[in-house]
Order: structure tokens, then C-alpha cells, then sequence
């Protein structure tokens, strides 16, 4: 109990603190939002804070009997369900859309009046995208508008079916690692981080990019255990869905490293090296198909110098940036109440040196390394959130009690967040994080 109430203390003392700053930081008032979701955050910790043990341990019991009663299907089922709830939420009650969305909007609906080859005669024009992103986004986001209305709130709700496929994946993946009760942990700490939420019903290609990475994660698993008959199939697969992540987002290529690396440390990447070759392949010539249209519009050139520009921030005159993120936004996006939560994760697995820790810290470092040198916006950190999460969630389960109380204080405290940022942030900065 005293454990418990240690964890739940010092989660909402973050919280606090996080507040504090943020409010000083923006100049915002002391008004009746910011007092509200203060207020939200301390009546959350001092009721879960007295929760009797007798009834935590029912609360706690919720992966157990899931693990005993209950399918795979049903703990992704009802992770999908609170996705697609807490995603819709975000998509209808976030306000004016920032610079991103703007941009996203703009390209999108020239997909839906003009279709692709509109959208290709103005691509340079559009410098959000011709001068940074590959097309398939907008492109999908596009044809949703045209079936369901060009419309903002269209794209979000696309965006919100990727994120909850996000969650659903990341589960499945827990479950594959370290089984179902991991595995709903593992979702519902990936609800609690507010970037992730945030940015999941937004129109943006982040969501789509996450989505792919994570899907990437789970064929590379099943790669390193299927026979050797389905090998070259599943490197096919493995290769499509990182091709379209890659025409979705550059930062997909992330995620290239992170699929040898688990082939690598299950001791599969010789015996599996032609489907690993297969998958590159696919990949590549997806790729390829694209910049060979990207040189005939022109936006080739300009991509690649912004990509040249943007991958030096970290070392040469924006340091400060790097600093910035590591320090600040990206503890933000986790939500500074997790990070006593991640700790103990990261300690328990680094203690037990196990094969799925490996993969963790594989997954987790090769995306978060090579962003920290070149360009570390925190959306850009995205792709390891799902590993963040199972991480956080063996960190629960190392606790003796009080594991159900801090991933319900997790979740509210990451829907106070959000409500900040809603009522309060939307009004002073354009900023996600």
C-alpha cells in the first residue's frame, strides 16, 4: 500500500510540476480551465490513492483473468474500442487545425476534387508537402473526403483507424514477447501517452507512419518464427508495408535497422536472409516507383536538400532544438507522470537480459539514436512509442500492488494533458508538444 501510494503521489506531482512549468512557460492565466484540470489531476490521485487493498487486487486481477478467461481477440477488442472512443473524442473536440493539418487539409481536398493527377500538376506548389513528404497520405486521406465529404474531421477519422490498428498491432506484439497480460498493459499504457493520443486523431501522416512501423515490427516477429515455406511470402509482405511506409513518411526508413536487428538477435538473419532480401526488394521498388515520379514533377531536388538540412539540426546551429526535444518534448509526449512508470520498466527488463528485452531496446534505440543526431522532433520519435508502452507495462507488473491504480491515474492524467492543450494551448501556440 505505501509502495502504491509512493507511485501515485510522485505520478501526480509530475503532473503538477508539468503544469506549472508549461503554464509560465506560455504565459496562459490562472483561470478556470487551468484550475480544472488541476483539479482533475489531484482528485484523481487522492481517490485511486485510497482505493482499499482488498479492491485493488480485484482491479489488478484484469490481466489474469484475461490471460485465463478470455481470447487474444477479445483484450484487442476492447483496446480497439477504446481507441476508436478516446480517438473520435480528440478528432471532434480539437479546435482550429495547426499548420500541419492546414496543409494536410489543402492537398487532401485537391485529391478529392481533382484526384491524383491534380494533386501531382500542383505537388511543387504545396510546400508543406512538395518540398518534405511523399504523397500517399494526403493521396488516402483524399479519397476518404470524396466518398464521406471534404471535410477536416474526415481525414482525423482516417487518421483514428490508424492509431487504434496501432495499438491493436502493439498489443499483439506484447502478447508474442511476454504474453496477454503484458500485452493489455501494453495498450493501455500507449493510450496514456498524450502525444500519441494527440496526434492520433489528427490529420497528419504521422498516425499512417506509425502504423506502417509497427506493422513492420510484428511481420519481422513472425518472420524470425515462421517454417521455411512461408518465408519468401512473408518477406514479400514484410517489404509492402515498408515500402508504403516509406511513401507515407521518410522517417520510416527508421524502421529498416530495427526489422535486421530483430532477425539479428532471435539468430535468424542468415537462415531468413532471402526473405529479408525479398523485403527489401518490395520496399526499394515501391520507393523507387515514387521518385521516379517525385524527379518528373520536380519536387525531387528540393526534397532531398531539405532532407540534407533537416538531418543536421542536432550538430550544427540548432543544438539547443535537440536539447529542447530530448528534454522537454519528448518526456511531454510519454507524459512526464509515466516516466517513474518507464523507469521501472527499463529496470526490470535490463535486470532479466531476456530475448524480448533485447527486442525492446533494439526497437527503442535504433529509431530514437540516429533522431537524437539528426533531426529529434518529437512526432519523429513516434514509430518507438509502441515499445515505450510493452516497456512501461513490465514495469507494472513488477510492482507488488497498485498496478491497476496508476494505469487508471495514467489515463486520466493523460486526458487532463490533452484537456490542457484543448482549452488552454490551442488558444496561446500553434505547438502540439
Amino acid at each position: 500500500m505505501r509502495r502504491k501510494r509512493l507511485l501515485l503521489g510522485t505520478m501526480v506531482a509530475l503532473q503538477l510540476a508539468w503544469f506549472a512549468v508549461r503554464t509560465r512557460v506560455i504565459e496562459a492565466p490562472v483561470d478556470s480551465a487551468l484550475l480544472s484540470v488541476i483539479g482533475l489531476t489531484v482528485l484523481a490521485g487522492i481517490a485511486l490513492a485510497l482505493v482499499p487493498e482488498a479492491a485493488g487486487e480485484r482491479l489488478g486481477t484484469l490481466g489474469r483473468a484475461a490471460r485465463i478467461t478470455a481470447s487474444e481477440g477479445r483484450v484487442l477488442a476492447v483496446l480497439a474500442v477504446l481507441s476508436i472512443a478516446i480517438g473520435t473524442w480528440i478528432a471532434l473536440a480539437t479546435p482550429r487545425p495547426g499548420w500541419d493539418e492546414q496543409a494536410m487539409r489543402h492537398a487532401s481536398r485537391i485529391v478529392a476534387r481533382r484526384g491524383i493527377d491534380g494533386l501531382a500538376v500542383v505537388y511543387r506548389q504545396q510546400r508543406w508537402l512538395g518540398l518534405h513528404h511523399p504523397p500517399l497520405v494526403p493521396i488516402l486521406f483524399g479519397i476518404a473526403m470524396r466518398v464521406f465529404g471534404a471535410r477536416l474531421v474526415v481525414a482525423r477519422l482516417v487518421a483514428v483507424l490508424f492509431s487504434t490498428l496501432t495499438v491493436v498491432v502493439a498489443a499483439r506484439i506484447a502478447n508474442q514477447l511476454y504474453g496477454p497480460a503484458t500485452a493489455l498493459r501494453a495498450g493501455l499504457m500507449l493510450l496514456s501517452f498524450p502525444l500519441f493520443v494527440r496526434i492520433g486523431g489528427s490529420a497528419m501522416n504521422d498516425p499512417v507512419v506509425t502504423c506502417f512501423a509497427v506493422l513492420s515490427v510484428l511481420l519481422a516477429l513472425g518472420l524470425a518464427r515462421e517454417p521455411a515455406g512461408a518465408r519468401r511470402a512473408e518477406g514479400a509482405l514484410l517489404g509492402l508495408t515498408l515500402g508504403v511506409g516509406l511513401v507515407s513518411k521518410y522517417t520510416m526508413v527508421l524502421v529498416c535497422p530495427v526489422v535486421v536487428g530483430i532477425l539479428a538477435v532471435s539468430g535468424q538473419l542468415r537462415r531468413r536472409a532471402p526473405a529479408v532480401l525479398v523485403a527489401f526488394l518490395v520496399a526499394g521498388a515501391i520507393l523507387a516507383t515514387w521518385l521516379v515520379v517525385a524527379t518528373r514533377i520536380g519536387v525531387l531536388g528540393p526534397q532531398l536538400a531539405w532532407l540534407k538540412t533537416g538531418a543536421g539540426v542536432a550538430t550544427h546551429s540548432k543544438r539547443h532544438y535537440a536539447l529542447d526535444a530530448l528534454l522537454t518534448k519528448v518526456p511531454s509526449a510519454v507524459g512526464v507522470y509515466n516516466l517513474p512508470i518507464v523507469a521501472l520498466g527499463v529496470l526490470g527488463v535490463a535486470r532479466r537480459r531476456e530475448w524480448p528485452g533485447f527486442v525492446l531496446a533494439l526497437w527503442i534505440g535504433l529509431v530514437a539514436v540516429p533522431l537524437a543526431l539528426t533531426l529529434p522532433d518529437n512526432r519523429y520519435f513516434l514509430p518507438a512509442f509502441p515499445a515505450l508502452a510493452i516497456v512501461a507495462a513490465r514495469g507494472l507488473e513488477g510492482l507488488p500492488d497498485g498496478r491497476a491504480e496508476a494505469i487508471v491515474l495514467a489515463l486520466v492524467l493523460c486526458a487532463a494533458v490533452v484537456i490542457y492543450f484543448l482549452t488552454i494551448e490551442s488558444t496561446r501556440r500553434a505547438f502540439l508538444f
